[in-house]
């Protein structure tokens, strides 16, 4: 039986298909099987213009045309629950002013963290979103252990109001018996292709690797917006670069890579490291945000991002292709940590 309650649902939706909206489209998904009446406030730049400035008008276009529907809807209805995927950039400026002409209504308020933007260290929007639902039920959803300690720390927010929930549950299983890693010869690099991600941290370890293992290839996976960059990569002969995947290009492309290297410098939970290990992938990835929660001394291998990433993941390559069988023992159980976040279910007990 759906929720009589009316549902106002916050966050970007796809297109553009990144990890934030495709958790969102499953979220809202689910929550139409849960809610009669849902209104829906998608504040997402339906545009590809490089320019900063156009992106943030857009969104602000959008915005001017939402807030007299939602105003609407709200003095139609009386009892609602709000449930926001909030933004870890300048967009919570809109999610604070949408919570704030929530507030007016009795409400109950469901927050989605997906960011460590403010976790990292105090932000002055989120003190105020949280004195304006200060009054009101509230529960915050996080991706990890380390981000519930984080928010309930520097926001001062009770533990018991913060739930534990692993964007695993939003992945798909898939067919592990025919992706088992029992040789190294495909290494990969999957998301978006920038500074930040690491790029130029795995095309340094690609050029270490490949002066003394000639027979692993290099494959890049990933939109590229800068074409310098993109240029720069091309030059690269040992590099196979394969543009953005989807669907079962995507799938195909992690059956086939044995290793998945993310060298990021900024990112809370990641979905191609969750997909990685569903499809037993042995990720080497840089400890910043969940991925430290991830990944443990059975299943990964993590690397301080401070410390020199080509030269580590040297030695680690070098000590798996020395012992096939610990590569598959990796393989195996990564698939079993995958399976083990992807079975908490807790986010829907609540909504």
């Amino acid at each position: 039986m759906k929720n009589k309650k009316q549902l106002i649902f916050i966050g970007p939706l796809p297109p553009p298909i990144h990890g934030f909206s495709s958790i969102n489209l499953f979220m809202l998904n689910e929550l139409k099987l849960k809610y009669k009446n849902i209104f829906i406030i998608d504040p997402t730049m339906k545009t590809f213009s490089k320019y900063k400035i156009i992106k943030k008008l857009v969104k602000l276009i959008k915005f001017i045309f939402f807030m007299p529907k939602l105003l609407k809807f709200l003095k139609k209805n009386k009892k609602f629950v709000t449930y926001v995927s909030l933004s870890g950039s300048y967009g919570l400026v809109f999610d604070i002013i949408y919570v704030y002409v929530c507030s007016f209504f009795e409400n109950t308020f469901f927050i989605h963290h997906h960011s460590y933007n403010y976790i990292n260290k105090k932000n002055f929007l989120i003190q105020l979103l949280l004195k304006i639902i200060s009054d009101f039920q509230v529960k915050h959803f996080v991706l990890c252990l380390d981000m519930k300690k984080s928010l309930s720390e520097i926001y001062d927010i009770s533990p018991n109001d913060i739930i534990i929930q692993s964007n695993a549950l939003f992945i798909s299983d898939n067919d592990f018996k025919s992706s088992l890693k029992k040789t190294i010869t495909n290494i990969g690099f999957f998301g978006s292709i920038e500074k930040s991600k690491g790029i130029f941290e795995f095309l340094e370890s690609a050029s270490l690797a490949s002066q003394l293992y000639k027979n692993i290839k290099f494959h890049v996976a990933g939109q590229i917006t800068d074409t310098k960059l993109k240029q720069y990569i091309l030059n690269y002969k040992n590099i196979n670069y394969l543009g953005p995947l989807y669907g079962v290009q995507k799938k195909n492309y992690f059956r086939k890579i044995d290793i998945l290297l993310y060298p990021s410098f900024n990112d809370a939970e990641p979905l191609v490291v969750l997909e990685a290990l569903s499809y037993g992938v042995v990720v080497i990835s840089s400890d910043v945000g969940c991925i430290k929660n991830i990944l443990n001394s059975k299943c990964g291998f993590l690397i301080d991002k401070n410390k020199n990433f080509p030269t580590i993941f040297f030695n680690i390559l070098s000590n798996l292709l020395s012992n096939n069988k610990l590569l598959q023992n990796f393989s195996v159980n990564s698939k079993l940590r995958f399976d083990e976040l992807a079975s908490k279910n807790t986010i829907f007990k609540y909504l």
